[in-house]
Formats: C-alpha cells, sequence, structure tokens
C-alpha cells in the first residue's frame, strides 16, 4: 500500500508542477487529470463542482496546454515518439451520467477529446446514475 502512495504522490507532484508551469526533466511527460462526477450534487470527495471544471478547463486553454487522447500518449510513449510540450489527458472513471451531461457539452466546445474508463456492470444494469451505451457510443 505504501509503494502505490508513493507512486500516486510522485504523479500529483509531477501534475501540480506541469500545471505550474515548471519545466519537467524530460520531454516525454504528460499529465493525466482523472475525475468521476461533474455536478454540484454528487459527494465532492468523488465530483468536480461544474464551475472548477470550467476553471479548469479554461487555464489549460489559457496556458495552451495540448488536450490529447490517452490512447495517443500511451502509443507514444511505448514507441518512444516524443510528446508535445504542456501535454494533458482528460480520464473519467465509471461512465456516470453526469459526465455526458455536463463534461462532454464543455469538452465539445473545446474540441478536446475525454477518455472513459467505463464500470459496464452499472451500464449494462441500466442504473441510472450511469450512462447507457448510445451515450457512451456519442462520446
Amino acid at each position: 500500500m505504501s509503494k502505490i502512495f508513493l507512486l500516486l504522490a510522485r504523479i500529483s507532484h509531477l501534475a501540480v508542477l506541469t500545471l505550474a508551469g515548471l519545466p519537467l526533466q524530460a520531454a516525454n511527460h504528460c499529465v493525466i487529470l482523472q475525475y468521476h462526477h461533474f455536478s454540484d450534487e454528487t459527494p465532492a470527495v468523488t465530483s468536480v463542482r461544474l464551475k472548477q471544471f470550467d476553471n479548469h478547463l479554461e487555464y489549460l486553454k489559457t496556458h495552451n496546454f495540448n488536450v490529447l487522447p490517452l490512447r495517443y500518449v500511451v502509443n507514444a510513449l511505448r514507441n518512444k515518439n516524443e510528446l508535445p510540450d504542456r501535454c494533458v489527458s482528460l480520464t473519467v472513471d465509471d461512465a456516470y451520467l453526469s459526465v455526458y451531461q455536463n463534461a462532454f457539452p464543455r469538452l465539445q466546445e473545446y474540441g478536446w477529446p475525454l477518455t472513459v474508463f467505463v464500470n459496464t456492470e452499472g451500464v449494462d444494469k441500466g442504473i441510472s446514475a450511469y450512462m447507457n451505451w448510445d451515450q457512451l457510443r456519442e462520446l
């Protein structure tokens, strides 16, 4: 457990340094931002408030971040290809409906990709808090 914590701490530190505009040690790094819910109504511990998310997106745009699909980042790293400076990839866990309702329209405005890690059980069972397969395909 302590190794996982140290890894997460190092990743978080790297993300903070990158978002603060400080140079990284190598060009082949990319910050991965991970979200769950996009809502003012869901638990704060797993949610980003809508105004806060708007601020995140505006910050990325204003500071000229290159928002790339996660698959592109992974392929570049695997093949030892250089990534652009100020690289960031946006991801979300679980496929909650708030992703479709609140994050997706905002990201469309910027023309930015989002990688969704889907909790298939919630989607298959039609649990109302989750997107359905048609909504996921639309993303």
